[in-house]
């Protein structure tokens, strides 16, 4: 994974945060980004409530991560109240910093609208806009699952999911052979105890 972002920046990762003091870090690694960690919770939901349910979890996004902040310092600096969120958007940031491709879309967001219907709205423009980072070989059979009717695994799918991190994320799972989506809450920070938590 770090070599792939890596290549697709062009070069080493600069950070630059500003709160009451600033930070201004250049390094060769994604590890970086290790220094933010985050509570993520997972809630399953059915397909048709889908739409519903994660555009409340966009709203309630902000003032959510408002009440939870807890990450202040970074690097013995003074800088947002929640220096994990900036932290983390600049290290997957895989745009070059020419001003013409910045208009291109970061790989951490919140997304570019609420969703209409379903959950393909996000796969589909996840699938258009993001590169695909790592591969595997894929030795299922979709169309042979359905056929078979089973619930499709959708690997591919997974592992292109997994490297475009938006704030809240869709994710589409099999268990016991029933598929299942769920909304990854990934904005809230750890800690700093599980009591917190």
């Amino acid at each position: 994974l770090n070599e792939a972002l890596t290549r697709l920046r062009g070069g080493d990762y600069e950070f630059f945060l500003k709160g009451i003091d600033e930070l201004h870090l250049h390094h060769d690694s994604i590890m970086v980004e290790a220094c933010n960690a985050s509570f993520q919770v997972h809630f399953q939901v059915g397909p048709r409530e889908f739409a519903k349910l994660y555009n409340i979890a966009q709203a309630v996004a902000a003032p959510v991560v408002a009440v939870a902040a807890n990450s202040p310092l970074l690097f013995g600096r003074r800088l947002w109240a929640e220096t994990r969120i900036g932290l983390f958007e600049q290290s997957i940031d895989t745009r070059r910093t020419s001003p013409h491709l910045r208009e291109q879309t970061p790989r951490v967001s919140f997304g570019r609208q609420w969703v209409r219907e379903s959950a393909l709205e996000i796969f589909r423009e996840d699938i258009a806009r993001f590169r695909t980072l790592l591969s595997t070989d894929m030795d299922d059979d979709l169309f042979e699952e359905i056929a078979a009717g089973r619930a499709p695994s959708l690997k591919a799918l997974g592992l292109h999911n997994s490297t475009v991190y938006r704030w809240n994320r869709v994710c589409y799972g099999v268990l016991d052979g029933r598929p299942h989506l769920r909304i990854e809450n990934r904005i809230m920070p750890s800690g700093p105890t599980p009591r917190d938590e």
